[in-house]
């Protein structure tokens, strides 16, 4: 079949609705298209629960102008609006989750708006500009390197499930010549992947991740398991403690690979958040019934929190990371399924409102379901398994920007807020050098601050304190925090979006592969365990246990 046939786009088939195949693609990754048919003598009543925005764009189409100038002009004004408001949210006195919610309803009503003002496509608040050239590309590259991107895949599936990945390898990878290398590479590469980049994402996610509490989780997981036990072994003459939990979750990395040891902690960690939740729950409804306040100080920090921009994710770095990691995601899958010549329908880029959401690709959906289940599989797990190498790239990346920025980085504590000038550096606090140290002063009393901005007179209240905030930053960027001499603050910047492409490529790399209804990992774990009864227990306890993680972030 000649190439432009294979990129050819399908007639518009005109009334159309966004669509998941849950078969093939997460929900938010491939998309696909399928017709909504009526009887002649069936009405369509009510509400499109598939598409409850279709009456709103009706009525804005309408009144939507012709002339394309003036469609730009009203579309840029819009989108100044939808800005402040979206500024005002960010700034308001809100919760994380108030500003989670408000922000995402936003996002999905201006999107819709604007898809119907400018006759975009797309589906709650997406919006997708295709473009053709995207797919050429995407099939030169997929057959120049189609070996490259074959092995990917399999390193991938090694990643991603251990020693499990034998079936769903394809029959020639499982041949002893072929499987021994495969293991070998894949499994150290598991294990320097889990013992030495992985833990390093989440002091990234505690430096520039507000709210998520995701590394004093693992913390606390850490201890919780350090009381099941151990031994001591003499090895070479030296003495090491073994824990029991250590060895068999290094035993479920093996054979399991991220997915698995990543469910084993989100049950794990599930059982210790479960009876906290369900107490906090109990004393709310007490609280309702009498009238009292409910408090829910005293719950496990949460296990997992969504990562939006803006609200606990630096905005700018923030979308540039995710936008960065999406598009490697997509334009992965796209390459793995042109070489099993699934047909590109279309690929492009996404916003979602006003913000630069990432790209997609569009398979057409009866290739999809014609080929055979180990190119399915490598196509599902291109993905996570290109976010996983594109962390270990960034990561090799960011070290050594941070090794060799050293010398233009300051160290001490800066104000964050206060009575005193923002990003001050502290040097005494009443004619005592500060280190850090807890300072003792007398209540409503004068005290000389020495700063990097000056010397400054200020009063103590009546508890002795003057209400400055600060926060150390170590030359080293001990904690993935940094803070730049005058004229290098932008290193500051790509600093923070390397950590951020880091830490979120490997955090969504490995989440996209657990066994959770609309991840890949879901299809993947169906197909290689090859019983669906089975495969839908282990979806149903990996999400269960996915949820509580989460609730707590809820409740704060």
């Amino acid at each position: 079949m000649a190439n432009d046939e294979l990129l050819a786009n399908k007639p518009n088939k005109g009334n159309e609705n966004t669509d998941i195949n849950a078969n093939t693609q997460s929900a938010t990754h491939l998309v696909h298209k399928k017709n909504l048919e009526f009887a002649p003598d069936q009405k369509k009543v009510g509400i499109d629960i598939s598409d409850p925005f279709a009456p709103m764009r009706n009525v804005i189409e309408k009144i939507s102008p012709k002339n394309k100038t003036t469609r730009w002009i009203g579309i840029i004004l819009f989108a100044v609006l939808v800005a402040f408001t979206f500024t005002k949210i960010l700034n308001g006195e809100f919760s994380a989750m108030q500003k989670a919610i408000s922000s995402a309803l936003l996002f999905i009503l201006s999107g819709e708006i604007a898809r119907a003002w400018m006759g975009w496509e797309g589906t709650w608040g997406l919006i997708l500009f295709k473009d053709r050239s995207t797919l050429s590309w995407i099939d030169r590259q997929a057959k120049r390197y189609e070996k490259i991107w074959v092995a990917l895949a399999d390193v991938g599936l090694v990643l991603g499930y251990g020693l499990f990945s034998y079936f769903l390898f394809a029959p020639e990878r499982k041949k002893l010549t072929s499987l021994i290398p495969i293991y070998i590479f894949g499994i150290l590469l598991l294990l320097l992947f889990s013992s030495v980049v992985a833990p390093m994402a989440f002091p990234v996610v505690a430096g520039m991740i507000s709210g998520g509490d995701v590394h004093s989780a693992s913390n606390y997981l850490r201890e919780s398991v350090s009381d099941i036990g151990g031994f001591k072994a003499n090895v070479a003459g030296k003495d090491y403690n073994f824990s029991y939990f250590g060895i068999f979750a290094t035993l479920v990395l093996i054979i399991f690979g991220l997915a698995g040891s990543v469910v084993l902690s989100l049950v794990y960690y599930s059982l210790i958040i479960l009876p906290a939740l369900l107490g906090k729950i109990g004393a709310g409804i007490i609280a309702l019934i009498t009238g009292g306040k409910f408090n829910s100080d005293g719950l496990p920090p949460p296990g997992g929190a969504p990562i939006i921009p803006g609200i606990n994710l630096p905005l700018v770095e923030g979308i540039i990371a995710l936008a960065s990691l999406l598009v490697v995601h997509e334009m992965s899958h796209g390459l793995l399924a042109r070489i099993y010549n699934v047909r590109l329908d279309s690929a492009g880029i996404v916003f979602w409102g006003i913000l630069p959401f990432g790209a997609f690709v569009e398979p057409d959906e009866k290739d999809m379901n014609n080929i055979k289940t180990h190119e399915i599989n490598r196509i599902l797990v291109a993905g996570s398994a290109s976010n996983l190498i594109m962390a270990m790239i960034t990561f090799a990346l960011l070290t050594g920007v941070i090794a060799m920025t050293q010398d233009i980085r300051l160290e001490g504590y800066f104000v964050e807020s206060g009575p005193l000038p923002q990003g001050a550096a502290i040097y005494s606090i009443g004619g005592e050098k500060y280190y850090g140290q807890n300072v003792s002063l007398s209540a409503n009393t004068n005290v000389q601050i020495q700063t990097s901005a000056g010397t400054f007179d200020r009063v103590t209240d009546s508890n002795g304190k003057i209400g400055i905030s600060m926060s150390y930053y170590d030359k080293s960027g001990l904690g993935f925090r940094y803070k730049f001499i005058p004229g290098f603050e932008w290193m500051g910047f790509v600093l923070n979006t390397l950590g951020l492409i880091f830490a979120t490529s490997v955090l969504v790399g490995i989440v996209n592969l657990l066994p959770i209804p609309l991840f890949d990992g879901n299809k993947l774990m169906e197909n290689g365990v090859g019983n669906k009864k089975i495969a839908m227990a282990i979806a149903v306890i990996a999400c269960g246990a996915f949820i509580v993680n989460i609730l707590p972030w809820i409740f704060r």
